[in-house]
């Protein structure tokens, strides 16, 4: 018992030494490592996260479940491998699949996918081609070479050949110059790098490329490639010579459509139609009697509708073809027309004759074809009018009326409702879209007239619009564009011309005031003359070529004798009779000869501008040609006011007071009128004129005459002219010697030699 007890403690005791060993041992462990995260795998063609276990993403794992189906229900599983082999093929391939097959299509069945596209073979391959050959030299031309290309001396050459010539394997014959040696000697050496790149692509059998071919495609395809081609058949192809001619082969014909695409339910009637049917089957004697009846009295109906729209379509081309006789301006589109509406009429009525019928059906049968073909041959007349369409025929009041009656001969009811179905529809829909198209006709033709009236109304209204603004255009341009303020002022706020009317004026008794004769028939008749109207038109034709009209924009050249002179002489003594009342000039150089001289005078038509009367003295002008404006100022009273402002002006002076003339200045000092072809104006002895021509004709020409006056008023505004033109320092000793003879008229002068008469024009010269 001692005995075990003392074994028990030993065991006690090394239970607790295991215990302290272990205890010591799990102290000493170090902590194992963490386990490193397995990053997500993402999908093989788009950044999102794999399923689990796939290498696609949810969507393309779908997708590529669809195609997997597909490929191995048809044993290309190994072709959709291949299409899926790297990211980027497969992309494009679920890109086609997505595009054959939309998510809005949910539950729709998936596009059969054709697995020949995915089998086509693309090739690039490079060659490198070494081209050696020989070319064959004389031994004059080998030196040659040798020389000219290649660089060798004469000795280097000959060495080369002679190598060349101990070569046994040198070919070599003699067909040189007198059948001397040749040497076919090594000297082309060329390297060619080509890059050939082959596209290959299979068409299989059954395949939907192959099921898309033409007939045309499928047989060259046929052709090339044989349907029945076995093994090395290919081969032999390529190895045949063309010589050997088109090898047979038998092109399989096209395999038939299968009747998917037939409408399986044309020939099934309809339960409609079966109950028409079977009623039309049980309709017998007094029934089909009734059932004929009806239809008749419609067709009946129908054809006197017809008839009164036709009548309806005859009126109104009736009355369009009043309208056109109306018309007295007739253009192409409506003597277009006319011919139309006759055809359109005559039409209406052969469509409206009416042949009787009688008991015999083949004659009745043909007088409907007649009028059916006059009908027809009138329409042909249309030309481009289209009445009915070219598929359609025209039938005329007869032919209904025939098949009216033929209807009650018919012994069932079927028969009976296809006639009157086919009338109905078919005949008679063609005589209402005649009548449609005939009053359709009238119709256009009413509203081309109405627009045409329109248009004229519209054009004429237009056409005053534009002469008024054009009327108004030209009076700004020339009045209110102008840069001279005087010409901006309205006509009606000066004095008016005096107006001579040719009969009973008195001229002497006013001579102090500016006149104008209107439509003189004397100066109509003088410039009508032969020769004046050729010196006239010869003036015209060469006056703005002259020196002085560049500057001023007028021109003047004399009136020579016996070249018009005269008859411009009679007219001038004509509208001015006061001989009494001229300046005694006899004892003045040339004075005579100042009344004496005409001058054809010329401006250009928009000229505008102011300046005093020739040689400060009384001037009448007749215009042949061309109209102005003409605003004449007593230079006394302008310059008495311009005085007030100016010590001793000068004659620009007066002219630009005159050019600026206010539009709120006295105008009572001033005479305005509009001088026109055919006119003869008067302007008194001592005045200035401000002239600005309308630019209604191209030139502006005439002819004038100057007078020194008697009048107290010609005296002090030729006094006052003298003033201005000495202030501005022009010579005016000869305007002093007239001046001086209005004291001494009473004393008579011995006369002094003539001079030229230029000199007496260029004294006074604006």
């Amino acid at each position: 018992m001692e005995m075990d007890f003392g074994e028990g403690a030993m065991e006690q005791e090394l239970l607790a030494q295991e215990a302290k060993s272990a205890e010591a041992t799990s102290r000493g462990k170090r902590a194992p490592k963490a386990k490193a995260k397995q990053l997500p795998k993402t999908c093989f063609v788009c950044p999102e996260p794999c399923c689990k276990g796939k290498r696609w993403c949810l969507s393309h794992n779908r997708q590529y479940d669809c195609l997997y189906y597909q490929a191995k229900s048809k044993g290309e599983t190994a072709t959709l491998e291949q299409a899926v082999i790297n990211a980027n093929r497969a992309r494009e391939v679920f890109l086609k699949f997505s595009s054959d097959n939309p998510s809005d299509g949910k539950w729709r069945r998936k596009s059969l996918i054709d697995w020949s596209a995915f089998r086509r073979e693309f090739v690039v391959a490079r060659t490198v081609r070494y081209r050696e050959g020989t070319t064959p030299y004389e031994y004059g031309q080998w030196l040659k070479r040798g020389e000219n290309i290649m660089g060798w001396s004469k000795e280097q050459s000959k060495s080369e050949w002679e190598k060349y010539l101990a070569d046994e394997s040198i070919e070599r014959d003699s067909l040189g110059i007198g059948n001397s040696l040749r040497l076919w000697l090594p000297v082309v050496a060329e390297k060619h790098r080509d890059k050939d790149r082959t596209v290959l692509a299979k068409v299989e059998e059954g395949s939907q490329q192959y099921k898309n071919l033409s007939e045309a495609d499928r047989d060259i395809l046929m052709k090339h490639a044989g349907s029945t081609a076995g093994l090395g058949q290919a081969e032999s192809w390529l190895r045949q010579d063309a010589s050997m001619g088109e090898e047979l082969v038998v092109t399989p014909q096209k395999r038939k459509q299968s009747d998917e695409n037939e409408d399986k339910d044309a020939e099934i009637e309809t339960p409609e139609a079966k109950r028409k049917r079977m009623r039309f089957e049980k309709m017998t004697g007094a029934a089909l009697s009734a059932f004929k009846n009806t239809k008749l009295e419609l067709v009946r109906e129908k054809a006197e509708a017809l008839e009164a729209s036709l009548v309806e379509a005859r009126t109104k081309l009736q009355e369009a073809s009043e309208k056109l006789e109306q018309e007295t301006a007739k253009d192409a589109v409506m003597t277009s027309y006319e011919k139309t509406i006759a055809s359109c009429q005559g039409l209406v009525d052969e469509w409206k004759k009416f042949v009787a019928i009688g008991d015999d059906a083949e004659k009745n049968r043909e007088a409907v074809a007649a009028a059916d073909q006059a009908l027809k041959e009138q329409l042909a007349t249309m030309g481009d009018v289209a009445l009915v369409k070219a598929d359609a025929v025209l039938h005329s009041k007869t032919f209904f009326k025939l098949e009216a009656q033929a209807m009650l001969q018919l012994l069932n009811a079927q028969a009976v409702d296809d006639t009157f179905t086919r009338i109905m529809k078919q005949d008679a829909a063609v005589v209402e879209l005649f009548s449609k198209a005939l009053k359709k006709v009238g119709t256009d033709v009413v509203n081309y007239i109405k627009q045409k009236e329109k248009k004229d109304e519209e054009n004429k209204e237009l056409q005053k619009v534009r002469e008024h603004a054009k009327a108004a255009a030209a009076k700004v341009k020339l009045l209110k564009g102008s840069a001279h303020k005087v010409f901006g002022i309205d006509q009606t706020a000066w004095n008016a011309f005096v107006e001579n009317d040719g009969k009973d004026f008195d001229v002497a008794a006013h001579l102090d005031k500016p006149s104008v004769l209107r439509a003189c028939e004397q100066a109509k008749t003088w410039r009508n003359q032969g020769d004046v109207t050729v010196k006239l038109s010869e003036f015209g034709g060469v006056y703005k070529k002259a020196n002085s009209f560049k500057a001023e924009g007028r021109a003047i050249a004399a009136v020579i004798a016996k070249c018009g002179k005269e008859a411009a002489e009679a007219l001038m003594h004509k509208v001015f009779p006061c001989d009494d009342k001229r300046l005694d000039l006899s004892t003045v150089k040339e004075g005579e000869l100042f009344h004496n001289n005409l001058w054809y005078v010329g401006f250009d038509n928009k000229m505008a501008g102011c300046w005093l009367c020739p040689n400060g003295a009384a001037m009448i002008r007749v215009l042949a040609m061309g109209s102005m404006n003409v605003v004449a100022f007593p230079v006394e009273e302008v310059a008495s006011r311009l005085s007030e402002k100016v010590a001793d002006p000068k004659c620009d002076d007066l002219i630009q007071y005159i050019l600026d003339f206010a539009e709120d200045a006295d105008k009572s000092i001033g005479w305005a009128a509009t001088v026109k072809q055919d006119d003869v104006a008067f302007i008194p002895q001592g005045w200035i004129i401000a002239e600005q021509c309308n630019g209604t004709t191209p030139l502006v020409y005439g002819v004038r005459k100057s007078y020194m006056l008697t009048t107290e008023a010609s005296k002090t505004n030729y006094g006052r002219v003298i003033e201005i033109l000495r202030n501005t320092g022009r010579d005016v000793a000869k305007m002093e010697e007239f001046l001086a003879l209005y004291d001494e008229s009473d004393k008579s002068k011995d006369k002094d030699p003539p001079a030229d008469q230029a000199v007496q024009e260029g004294q006074a010269a604006e």
